[in-house]
């Protein structure tokens, strides 16, 4: 009978590793989605910024009509 209730605790102990495993692991994934929803961001502003604007065409543009 002993040897049953030990493989009992065991396995408790082996789920309660397992919860807490699956939700530091969610935790980690949703703080990393933020990250790549901010980095994704930026990106696109950088890149709105330098190819979109393309502030020195427009810069010469001006420069030349006056």
């Amino acid at each position: 009978m002993h040897g049953k209730s030990n493989l009992k605790e065991r396995l408790k102990t082996i789920k309660l590793y397992v919860d807490f495993g699956l939700n530091f692991k969610n935790k980690i994934i949703r703080k990393f989605e933020i990250l790549n929803d901010i980095v994704h961001l930026l990106y696109t502003l950088i890149i709105h910024q330098f190819f979109d604007v393309k502030p020195f065409i427009d810069f010469d543009v001006f420069f030349f009509e006056s």
